[in-house]
């Protein structure tokens, strides 16, 4: 099997399928060229399988297009695509409008609408929340973050991701809850859970939620 050997001053070896769907093999500087084909060949069964998962997520993000009449995902729900000779994308509720161009100045105004509507949206679901958790975050800013939802930093400063803008209401919900239950708990304790719990009693389904968005990320080029 082909593979790329990544050396450093690490004492142990480790072996990974990549994004790009190439095996790395991370090993110390003085580590036989031998012992790594031996231990590749050992784990040729979990590669494969691993790979095989990788191929077809790179090829769902080959073929992923913002084009006419495709569909893009806003707050939980499909809406289809139009195009428009307007410079920026607008979303009226029951369609999404993009202006023409490639697939990267397409994807750059759905990501500038998403954000958009991450800084109307997002500030009242904090505001509606904090009121009934009695807690006041200091700030709250918009990210790009894209493997965290959101975090509370330990003064009580607020980030959240606008890929949320992809998620239910709800869900939003659940992550708003949770970053100001760290405001009581910064950490994630059962007495943490527990507030999480009194405010969003079905968290767990959220939780799920998120899951499955962040598999369709990795399947779409965002």
């Amino acid at each position: 099997m082909e593979y790329i050997i990544k050396r450093s001053r690490r004492k142990s070896v480790s072996i990974y399928v990549t994004k790009e769907a190439k095996i790395e093999v991370h090993a110390p500087l003085k580590l036989s060229k031998t012992y790594i084909d031996n231990l590749v060949s050992e784990k040729e069964e979990w590669l494969l399988t691993h790979l095989s998962k990788m191929k077809q997520e790179l090829q769902k993000r080959d073929t992923f297009r913002l084009e006419n009449h495709n569909m893009v995902l806003i707050l939980g729900s499909e809406y289809p695509i139009c195009d428009t000779s307007e410079n920026t994308a607008v979303f009226d509720g029951a369609s999404v409008s993009l202006p023409l161009g490639d697939f990267a100045w397409r994807k750059e105004a759905m990501i500038k609408l998403y954000k958009r509507l991450a800084h109307d949206i997002l500030p009242q679901i904090v505001e509606k929340h904090a009121s009934i958790m009695n807690v006041s975050p200091k700030s709250m800013r918009i990210t790009s973050a894209k493997t965290r939802w959101g975090s509370c930093s330990g003064d009580n400063r607020l980030n959240f991701s606008w890929y949320l803008m992809m998620t239910p209401m709800s869900v939003i919900d659940y992550v708003v809850v949770h970053e100001l239950s760290h405001m009581l708990e910064h950490n994630h304790s059962a007495a943490f859970w527990g507030i999480v719990s009194r405010f969003c009693p079905d968290f767990q389904k959220e939780k799920q939620s998120l899951k499955v968005l962040s598999q369709r990320l990795q399947e779409e080029n965002w």
